[in-house]
């Protein structure tokens, strides 16, 4: 090997070692990444009784406005929320209860509509508010199937120049199938390439990674001169 070569490699190895080092530290900025990434307003929405709260409050709002503001829109916030961070119950217990809760107010409102107008309303507004709590929690369910499926690798990965092995958290040499395989849902099928299979294999392979003996079978000179022969005859 030249100077320039042991010097290039040289250079390699120092800049990967250089890079090794920071491992364990972007471990550490990983972890509290993730730990800050549950903010206190999420965490706060992730609890029942909050979207209890949230559910009187426009309630207890549209009681006071009136039956002309319409407020039976932001009933789909109680819903959403429950439908995503809670179980699916409290989510059809908030699309159904808060549609009658407030038809109870026709008894107390003086409306220009008849009760039946205020129960097909209300019927309307449960349908709704079901579907949609249907579709917030299949998205939320698929979110976190996908979540479970997908393990992302990220950071600086410290790998050998030479085998191409990596080194884990453990100060332990891994091969790179074996770093990905445990760490993700990637499997590996080993196989060679063309161009390897010719330098590696140059007696059975040819440099398109086609076996000699076929292409020496299509290059003999009978095959050339039946399809010449063919040729002609055509």
């Amino acid at each position: 090997m030249s100077l320039v070569n042991q010097a290039c490699l040289h250079g390699t190895w120092t800049t990967v070692q250089s890079c090794a080092d920071f491992n364990p530290v972007l471990v550490k900025f990983a972890e509290l990444k993730e730990k800050k990434a549950a903010s206190p307003l999420v965490t706060l929405m992730t609890r029942t009784p909050i979207h209890l709260l949230i559910a009187a409050c426009f309630l207890t709002l549209d009681f006071f406005c009136g039956p002309f503001v319409q407020f039976p829109i932001a009933f789909v916030i109680p819903v959403a929320l429950a439908g995503w961070f809670s179980r699916p119950a409290n989510a059809y217990a908030f699309a159904i209860v808060q549609p009658l809760i407030r038809l109870s107010f026709s008894f107390f409102w003086e409306t220009p509509w008849t009760i039946t107008s205020s129960i097909i309303n209300c019927l309307i507004r449960i349908g709704v508010l079901m579907f949609i709590a249907y579709l917030v929690i299949r998205t939320s369910r698929q979110t976190r199937q996908l979540a479970k499926e997908i393990n992302l690798l990220e950071g600086i990965l410290p790998i050998c120049c030479v085998c191409k092995k990596i080194r884990d958290e453990h100060q332990n040499w891994e091969p790179i199938e074996t770093y990905i395989s445990q760490r993700s849902e990637a499997n590996f099928s080993h196989g060679f390439c063309p161009e390897c299979a010719h330098r590696h294999f140059g007696d059975i392979f040819d440099e398109t990674g086609r076996p000699l003996r076929q292409t020496r079978a299509e290059q003999s000179p009978k095959n050339r001169d039946e399809s010449s022969g063919d040729e002609e005859g055509g």
